[in-house]
Order: structure tokens, then sequence, then C-alpha cells
């Protein structure tokens, strides 16, 4: 049971009086009363969380959560806000998570913790969230089952920059599926994957946010139980940078046996092609480019001497740490915890070998990443605005030096039987697409496909069904829209209702992600794996309204991807 109480006025440091009779009734039931601001920041409202769930005893001590009602009637436990490392701060900024100290009375985990710090337009300070943010949410279906229940773990999106576990509700996902799905937050940015020389001696790493996901899963692994979950069947799942996130466990060594299933949407883990270290499209750097823009991040902040860096970086307040230049920071090949770039090490066949479901969207990066498509542009698009957004998009300013030889020219003659077929409008999106999410997939996919061996199945899709919102303002599905389908609720990218045909697909796609994680695979009669070796995939799901189809790559969107994704490979 959830209660929001708003004091009259709403002025920073109002305070908030309950009227004694409401006190009288909570402490009759024997309820705990837990009081916390709105994500707000101030005091004008606060939520009354009350005990609606059986107590959940943890390796770090007993929890007590509340419940919720999926949309099918039935009831979900949550226990919310559950620490799973020590806070972050102090000494601990940029380094591993460390153990969060036990506890012995019954702690409430009925709200959200924290986000992680990142920056944010929609606050007045330009940053959101708190460093003490190593917590996660437990969505556990109620009611006693005879097999212990398989566990889905979530790792959010966001370019490594952004995301919260807050912002996504696993209530009818849990519920659709029977599985316990726990969403573990992840440090970001510079907190999360700064590499400073200093960082990488004695057997450092850089990459804390990875390590916080692989806490996250340990935390999983001892307590998933407690939830009714089974330990030895866990499935991770990630969105964009928390499919880059999966990726990257995928090859860490550390994470061996800590899941047996993957799931890959829309994956990261690109190297990137642009010169801007900003820029959406790299999110796997090299050791070497982490260096230099750590180094240069801590110079100018006034922390540049060799020795001293780190500690310096480390009395910084979070608010002088997220001042411009700030840049962007994302997992990394730093030599340590993640050898080499991860489509090389899975082409290498260096990869914890476990049954997967990889796949993005139709039309990945047409809202804007990595190329200039407006929804404003008319879809009989001129010569010289076709012309303007790829000289935008592929001007050798944008480049890093030495590493692209690419023209508008080549990528103009490459789409240009599309182009003449489907229009430079759907061309422009393509090229976006291809450019991005979709050929990391496809060549992810046939990496995957032929060193995963007998009996791991990869199963690969394409997601086409348009949301509400934004996606039909595009020629397809746009990155994020299948979110809303995943989880069956309203995401922050996609905040409209699902229609009834809509909604059925999103059942399928629920169905189908917990079948992997129930069995380890799926019905071959309804969704075949890649025959092993085949390149590209020669089954694909096609996940569109009113029915999803089985495609062979090659017929996908003209084949488009599967004939210009070795040229983008370069890229990659």
């Amino acid at each position: 049971m959830l209660m929001e109480l708003k004091p009259r006025n709403s002025g920073c440091g109002d305070s908030l009086r309950l009227p004694k009779y409401i006190l009288f009734c909570l402490a009759f039931t024997g309820a705990l009363i837990v009081l916390r601001p709105s994500n707000s920041g101030y005091a004008a409202a606060f939520t009354v969380a009350l005990w609606t769930s059986a107590v959940a005893n943890t390796s770090l001590g007993p929890i007590a959560g509340t419940s919720a009602t999926a949309s099918d009637g039935s009831t979900v436990n949550l226990y919310l806000g559950v620490p799973f490392a020590a806070p972050p701060v102090g000494e601990l900024r940029f380094a591993a998570p460390a153990p969060h100290a036990p506890w012995t009375k019954t702690r409430p985990a009925v709200s959200h913790g924290g986000c992680c710090v990142q920056l944010s337009a929609n606050t007045f300070s330009g940053i959101l969230g708190t460093e003490d943010c190593l917590v996660l949410d437990v969505y556990a279906p109620a009611g006693a089952t005879q097999a212990a229940r398989p566990v889905m773990v979530w790792f959010y999106g966001g370019s490594f920059q952004e995301g919260c576990i807050s912002w996504y509700d696993a209530t009818n996902l849990a519920a659709s599926t029977g599985a316990v799905v726990v969403a573990v937050n992840y440090r970001l940015a510079a907190l999360g994957f700064l590499g400073l020389p200093e960082q990488l001696e004695h057997g450092g790493s850089a990459n804390a946010g990875l390590l916080d996901m692989q806490a996250g899963m340990r935390w999983v692994r001892a307590n998933a139980a407690a939830f009714g979950g089974d330990p030895n069947r866990v499935t991770i799942f990630g969105q964009s940078a928390g499919g880059a996130g999966v990726l990257f466990q995928l090859v860490m060594p550390s994470s061996s046996g800590l899941f047996q299933a993957a799931i890959l949407q829309s994956p990261g883990g690109r190297k990137g092609w642009e010169q801007d270290l900003k820029c959406e499209d790299n999110d796997a750097l090299s050791k070497q480019e982490l260096l230099n823009h750590s180094v240069a991040l801590a110079t100018s902040h006034g922390c540049g001497v060799a020795g001293q860096r780190l500690g310096c970086m480390r009395r910084l307040s979070v608010r002088a740490l997220m001042a411009e230049p700030f840049g962007r920071f994302a997992a990394s090949a730093d030599g340590r915890l993640v050898a080499d770039n991860p489509r090389a090490l899975v082409a290498r066949g260096r990869w914890h070998r476990v049954p997967l479901i990889i796949g993005g969207t139709s039309c990945e990066s047409c809202a804007g990443q990595g190329m200039y498509v407006q929804p404003g542009l008319p879809h009989n698009v001129s010569e010289a605005d076709y012309d303007d957004a790829l000289t935008r998009t592929f001007s050798p300013a944008r480049f890093a030096p030495n590493r692209v030889n690419l023209t508008v020219a080549s990528v103009k003659s490459c789409y240009a039987s599309y182009a003449a077929a489907r229009g430079r409008w759907k061309a422009l999106t393509r090229i976006a697409s291809d450019s991005g999410h979709a050929c990391n997939a496809l060549l992810l996919t046939a990496a995957f496909s032929a060193t995963a061996g007998p009996g791991v199945p990869v199963y690969r899709y394409e997601f086409r069904a348009a949301g509400g919102h934004p996606g039909q303002r595009y020629p397809g599905a746009v990155h994020a829209s299948d979110l809303q389908y995943v989880f069956r609720t309203k995401v922050p990218y996609e905040p409209s209702t699902l229609s009834p045909t809509q909604d059925a697909l999103a059942r399928q796609m629920q169905r189908l992600w917990g079948e992997l994680a129930t069995r380890g695979r799926l019905d071959p009669h309804e969704w075949p794996p890649c025959t092993p070796g085949t390149h590209p995939c020669d089954r694909v799901m096609i996940f569109d309204t009113p029915n999803a189809t089985l495609q062979s790559e090659r017929e996908v969107d003209d084949g488009s991807a599967a004939r210009q994704c070795g040229n983008w490979a370069q890229f990659m």
C-alpha cells in the first residue's frame, strides 16, 4: 500500500504533519511507516509505504517489501532499494564495489533507492542521483511453486551515461514469465568508467560499472532462493548500453558461472568511429583512448599531477566532477577485466557459451543517434537534403584520425540501389541504423553463432512494431521502442499505451523471454536458432503486428544489413 501525502504549502522547508487519526491507525495495524522525499528533491511530497509482503532473509539481513497487482490480477512481491554493495563514496569512489555491512533489524525495502549520478536537463542543478546508489529491486511473483523460479537480471541502457532501475516497472514481466526479476543499478559515466593510470596499476580495473553489475549478480546467486528463485537458472538481459553490459559480462572471465542465459537487445559495445568521445556511437573504448580521456579530464579539474590524480579526483565534489568538460566515458577493453574489444573476443570463442537471444529494432538510429534524420523531414527528401544529411553525418571532421577511410560518396554509392527502390528518406534511416546498432547486432550474431558450438542456441530477432510514440514518426521501430513491449508498461522512451494488438505481441515477447530463462531454449517449431556457421542468420524472428513471422536475414528489409554490414565492420 502506498500513499502520497502533500503539505498544504509547497515551499522548500515546509514540514509535513500527519493527522493524529492516521498516525493512530498506522500504529494500530503495526505497519512500518517510511517517510521519504519525492523525486523532486524538495519537501513538497512524501510517500508513506507499508509492509505488505513477507520478510525475506538475505545474506546481509532481513528485508520487508511491499506488493503490487499485475495486469493479469496476480500479486507480485516487491523488494525495492535493496543494497548489494557499500556506498561507493570517499576512497571507494571509482573503485570496485565493496561488501555492504550486514544488518540485524528488519530493513524496509518499500521504495526505490537513488539513481546513480548522471547529468539531467530535468533538475535545477543539472545533476540527478546520488553516489550511494548500489541498490537493486526484486520483483517476485507471490505464491509457492513446486520448483524454484527462474531469475532474470535486468541492466538498463542509456549510453553508460544515464539510466536507473526505478524507470522500469517489472511487475508485469515477473507475473507473465513466472520469473523473479532483479533490476541492478550500476555507476555511470566517469564515476563508473574512469580509467586513470593509477587505477590500472597493481591489477586494478577501470570498469567499476561492469563490476557493479557483477556484484549484483553475485548477490542474486547468494539470495535468489530467499525470493523463490533458482540461483542456477539466471538470465541476464539488457538494452542498448545494458545490452553492452550483457556483452561485456559474456566475455569477462570473472563472470563465469554467474548466469546461464543472456538476452542482448540493441546491444552497444561498438568501438565507435567518431572523434568526439561524447558521441552516442562510442561505447567500447580501447585502453589507450580511456587513459588519454581520463587523464585529460583529471587535468581539466586541476588533478593532473601523476601519482596524485586519483586521490585528487576523489576529493572533488560531485558538482565539480560533473562540470564540463565532463566528456564521455564508457566500458572499455582495459586489458585486465576485459582483454580486448568484445566482438573480437566472441569471434575468437572467448566467451561464456550460454543460450542467447540477440537483436534490435528496425529503425535503430532513426531518432537521431548518429544520423541527422529528423521527423520533420518530408518523405520525399530531395537529393540536396539527402547529400546534406550524409555530409553532416560523415564529414571528415568527425572521424578519429587515421582510423576511418570513409567518404560521403562511398556511403552514397553503397546505398544507391536501396535509395532508388525505397526512397531517400528510408535510405537515410537505413544508413543510420546500419552504421550503428543494427550492424553491431548482426555482426555479433555471426560471431556468436560461429563459435557457440553444439547445444548452445543463438536466436536472432528484429523488432518492427512501432509504439504510439515516438516510433510512428519514422518508417519503423526506433531504438528503445521495444522496451514497452518487454515490460508491458509505460517506459521513459515510450510513454503511450499499447493497443490490444500491440499488447498481444508484447505478451508473446514476454513469453519467449521467459521461456529462454526457464528452459534455456525455445520451441524450434516456433523460433528455431540460427543454423551454426550460417552467416547471416537464416532464421530471424520478426516481431511485428499483427503477427510475428520468421525470415532469413537476407530477406529483412531487402537484405540491406546483410549486404552492408561487412562494409561497416571496420568501424565497429
